[in-house]
């Protein structure tokens, strides 16, 4: 069941990256998967439901996020949206690891272990957050470079210290 529920949280990540491989609009893009992103949320905390991995509900959440400033269609917010680009997705994961640390007790690795491991990992993870925003800023305009590495970094960090804080405990 871990695995379903591991797969339902990357769908919308996987349909992203579908779409883009075949040279589909940025635009196109978010929107099919914030379509995926709001059942698998919803999928996420239904009642009963285990709570999902904090970095892809951040994720998902984003793709909502696009979508909404792409149908809201106000000039000011559209035109910041497209001036950040691939940061801005660095900037919602920076917000709501923020949100994850202080409210969680999982912080951002999204796992029951120790608390003090826990805080201190996810502190780290914020702090790889905010050089992977440096990054998205200094390569923007390059996905690959500016979004996909980062990203991929952050996850597998995220991995290794879940790994790290088990051993631990």
């Amino acid at each position: 069941m871990d695995r379903i529920v591991q797969f339902i949280q990357f769908a919308p990540l996987i349909a992203f990256g579908v779409a883009a491989r075949g040279g589909g609009d940025i635009v196109d893009r978010i929107y099919i998967a914030a379509g995926l992103a709001l059942p698998v949320l919803v999928f996420q905390y239904w009642p009963g439901r285990q709570r999902g991995d904090p970095l892809l509900i951040s994720t998902n959440l984003f793709f909502m996020l696009q979508a909404a400033v792409f149908l809201s269609d106000i000039a000011i917010v559209d035109q910041a949206t497209r001036s950040l680009r691939e940061a801005g997705y660095f900037i919602v994961l920076l917000v709501a690891g923020l949100v994850f640390v202080m409210v969680s007790p999982r912080g951002l690795l999204g796992v029951e272990a120790e608390p003090s491991l826990v805080r201190r990992y996810s502190l780290w993870l914020l702090g790889l957050i905010v050089v992977a925003l440096g990054v998205s800023l200094t390569f923007r305009g390059h996905e690959v470079y500016a979004a996909f590495l980062p990203a991929v970094a952050l996850f597998l960090t995220q991995r290794v210290l879940i790994h790290c804080a088990g051993k631990a405990a």
